[in-house]
């Protein structure tokens, strides 16, 4: 609790708060006061607009947004062999953005709109540890200076976050100018946005009904696991858009049944067999698109995205033997297949060219066993490495953690799970989704029934209930769920560390589930025909909401992959971007080249501000890296740095003289052993510094065992080297 209060009471956490409530009424008075729908926007826009020129964002989230917009129009653009499809984009967003400013859903949409608000606000300072690590270095660490033929290259960058599929970072690439990282980070802020109205419109596909969608997007953006990495540099939110994507493909096509009528896009249409046929082939073809892609993405798309693969296509193949429906990919299925195939086997081959195996991470036990090894340096990694349990005490464990996960993530191992939690929306639609979802479906066969009858009869059906319920597609995503919390749960009960960010997939699946059940259940209370509106949009639940809203708010506010750091400080006379590279304080100590090869044996992520090619000491010898590197004979690592052709070690006395840290302390003897060894051409204090040390390789040297003697003249400078180094406390006397 004293650490909580510490946090909130910070002063830039302080200012933040305040800052939120502002919003809150910036957002909210308009909405209360305005009918016209172009007015709200107008106004909305402005005050967006204002709040990201304050937090010196607004010029990346515009340039990131026409970039994103120009991945989308390329894409339609293969899809329907037609330039004038450009513009699809555009026009699709506009409509699926109409619901949003329904009357009573605009409490939801505020909502929505103010947790993107905080994301954006904060974006500029709260880069985390993974994003320095390889999210943000993209442009030095992708290609190690050697273009297209470096992309494939091992440069000896030991730790396997290195070798991860790249797709992310490939995209992006075009966004590295200037002086900010601005233009990267803003992209998942896209994402994230299309990834809300995403999932809105799979709830929309399962009960015809705009209502439904605004919940299901509402709920998904009080979801701290998932909004909270917008503001990183990572690949987790492009990878459940893929996901997401495959399965509204899915739901759309087993929604294209007799009479052949669907509610995609706000209004019924019916459609002819021939017609529903070639759009069965586009689903097919679109939806193979998105998972592929995936598994450019991340290494756990492997997984996730093949479970989900499996459980939609035994669900396709039984719903297609009952309605004599048969597979099939069109013309304009294979134009956007065949480039998504092409760019996930190129990051495939990548990872496979450097690493000697598809995919690495915990994977790689795995291949190995199929016959595979990795390539030299990497190492094979454990999926866990805890101790032996008894089956109570497995038992009591994944409980334990379960009851971290759902309700209060505290603890050593829960670390993680507070930077991307799933909050309490996740745990009350998992409660929902446990408890209706039997009934569910029959609930959706009566409504459908009714539904018809009151057509039959010319009854007009109120605002929101405009389309079928899709028992079909309830049955496709709660198969998805299923199998994806089978594999979320198993990984609770190995993982040593768990991550909240492991769970995104489950958190949206269970969010739209949730939703779409509430709102059946509700719908089938106020029947025959709906007469009245769902409760789920009555002045009671909406109080529930706005309170469960506000806590929700505050949490993602005051948690992330970097904590809580409050907003970027607003700086009325700015450019619109906020210059990294002098906030952050990057340095080029000694004129390096970008792609200069440093090893740092220093604290992270400050070693990574430095330019240059640089992998810090944890890198090489933490998780994911190669111990055998660094705790064996001083050859083995002189081998490693000659492999890598680094060029410079860069060491801080802080950090080599820490004596609760054993793995330090081996750094410290290493660094010892080179400099006696005469491995250093020179060895230099970094500027107005008196403990970070840049010592130059002599590649000659260091390409020799240590048994070889050293010349005389390397003998004089080694004395010299090591005489200057103990002038400045550098053996630890400890």
């Amino acid at each position: 609790m004293r650490e909580l209060i510490g946090i909130l009471t910070r002063e830039e956490n302080v200012r933040m708060q305040y800052e939120i409530l502002v919003m809150l009424l910036v957002f909210s008075v308009p909405a209360l006061r305005l009918k016209d729908r172009k007015k709200l926007a107008a106004v909305w826009s402005a005050s967006a607009a204002v709040f990201c020129y304050l937090h010196r964002i607004l010029l990346p989230v515009l340039l990131s947004g026409l970039y994103v917009y120009c991945i989308a129009g390329v894409i339609c653009v293969l899809l329907d062999a037609d330039i004038r499809a450009f513009v699809r984009p555009g026009k699709a967003l506009l409509k699926r953005l109409r619901p949003y400013a329904g009357r009573q859903r605009l409490p939801y949409t505020v909502v929505m709109v103010v947790i993107l608000m905080i994301q954006l606000c904060r974006i500029n300072i709260a880069v985390d540890y993974d994003s320095l690590r390889y999210g943000l270095r993209s442009d030095v660490l992708l290609t190690g200076g050697h273009g297209l033929r470096g992309f494939f290259e091992n440069t000896g960058l030991v730790n396997l976050v290195y070798t991860y599929p790249k797709g992310f970072e490939v995209l992006t690439r075009p966004l590295y100018f200037g002086h900010t990282w601005g233009y990267v980070l803003c992209v998942n802020i896209w994402i994230l946005l299309l990834i809300l109205l995403l999932g809105g419109a799979i709830a929309r596909e399962l009960t015809g009904s705009a209502d439904a969608e605004v919940l299901a997007a509402s709920g998904l953006s009080l979801v701290p696991g998932i909004t909270n990495m917008a503001v990183t540099a990572k690949s987790d939110l492009i990878t459940l858009l893929c996901q997401l994507a495959f399965l509204y493909c899915t739901v759309c096509y087993v929604n294209l049944s007799p009479p052949l009528c669907r509610d995609a896009q706000g209004g019924a249409a019916c459609l002819s067999e021939g017609s529903a046929e070639e759009e069965r082939r586009r689903l097919t073809g679109c939806g193979l698109a998105a998972l592929v892609l995936s598994y450019a993405f991340k290494p756990t798309a492997l997984v996730f995205s093949s479970l989900i693969g499996v459980a939609a296509l035994v669900c396709i193949l039984l719903y297609g033997k009952k309605r004599n429906i048969h597979l099939g990919i069109g013309a304009r299925g294979l134009r956007v297949l065949l480039p998504a195939v092409l760019f996930a086997g190129i990051m495939t081959a990548r990872t496979w060219i450097i690493s000697g195996m598809p995919f690495t991470s915990v994977f790689s036990g795995l291949f190995q066993r199929l016959g595979m090894s990795l390539n030299y340096p990497f190492r094979i990694q454990a999926v866990n490495s805890m101790e032996p349990r008894t089956l109570t005490q497995s038992i009591r464990f994944v409980l334990t953690r379960l009851g971290g996960l759902l309700l209060c993530p505290v603890g050593e191992d829960m670390l993680h799970v507070q930077m991307a939690w799933g909050g309490l929306v996740f745990t009350l639609m998992l409660v929902t989704v446990c408890a209706g979802i039997r009934r569910a479906p029959g609930y959706m066969k009566e409504l459908n029934r009714l539904r018809e009858v009151g057509l039959a009869q010319h009854y007009v059906l109120p605002e929101g209930r405009d389309g079928r319920f899709s028992v079909e597609g309830l049955k496709l995503i709660t198969s998805a769920a299923a199998v994806t919390g089978i594999m979320s749960l198993l990984s609770v009960g190995l993982l040593y560390q768990l991550d909240g960010n492991y769970y995104m997939l489950l958190y949206a699946l269970a969010v739209i589930l949730g939703s779409t059940v509430l709102y059946t259940c509700a719908a089938y209370e106020t029947s025959p025909l709906g007469k009245n509106l769902p409760v789920i949009f009555s002045a009671r639940s909406n109080r529930a909401v706005i309170l469960l809203a506000a806590v929700m708010i505050w949490f993602t506010a005051c948690s992330g992959w970097a904590g809580p750091v409050g907003f970027t400080p607003v700086d009325p006379v700015n450019r619109g971007y906020y210059n990294h590279e002098a906030e952050y304080g990057i340095t080029d100590p000694l004129h390096w080249d970008k792609h200069t090869r440093v090893i740092a044996f220093a604290e992270e992520p400050d070693c990574y501000l430095l330019k240059g090619r640089v992998e810090s000491w944890v890198d090489i010898d933490g998780s994911g890296g190669n111990v055998y590197l660094t705790d064996t004979k001083l050859n083995i690592f002189k081998e490693y740095c000659t492999f890598a052709k680094t060029d410079y070690i860069y060491a801080d006395l802080r950090f080599l003289h820490d004596p609760e840290d054993p793995r330090r302390q081996r750094a410290d003897t290493l660094f010892v052993y080179m400099l006696e060894d005469g491995d250093f051409e020179s060895v230099v204090l970094a500027e107005n510094s008196s403990s970070k040390i840049f010592a130059k390789i002599d590649k000659e040297r260091m390409a020799e065992p240590w048994e070889v003697p050293l010349s005389e003249e390397k003998l004089e400078r080694t004395a010299e080297q090591c005489a200057w180094y103990e002038s400045i406390g550098g053996y630890d006397t400890q």
